[in-house]
């Protein structure tokens, strides 16, 4: 079975936008563990209820170190495949970049 490969770096496997890469993939109980702090079971259901804004945005905090950009840029480098010119005439397409993805319209 030949292997799905990514649309720009042809050595590469698929890339997945879904998020996937920052998936926790530990088991519940350890990352329970972190804040369940020796309560009861019900003490703690009433601790995840009370404080899940301060819990998440703890975790997006975490997230944010592990994760995130110290400079993030808008512009990706791909660039776009097309031109889109139009007139009253109509519209023209012409591709000026393989390698790119979407359209741009120039007036």
């Amino acid at each position: 079975m030949d292997k799905v490969t990514d649309n720009f770096f042809k050595d590469f496997p698929a890339r997945m936008s879904d998020g996937r890469f920052i998936t926790n993939y530990s088991p519940n109980c350890q990352q329970n563990l972190i804040y369940q702090n020796n309560m009861t079971s019900w003490q703690y259901r009433a601790y995840l209820t009370k404080m899940a804004n301060q819990i998440r945005n703890h975790e997006r905090i975490k997230n944010e170190k592990l994760y995130g950009c110290d400079v993030c840029h808008e512009d990706t480098g791909i660039g776009h495949r097309y031109e889109q010119v139009c007139n009253e005439n109509g519209c023209t397409m012409k591709e000026v970049n393989p390698e790119g993805i979407g359209m741009k319209q120039v007036n």
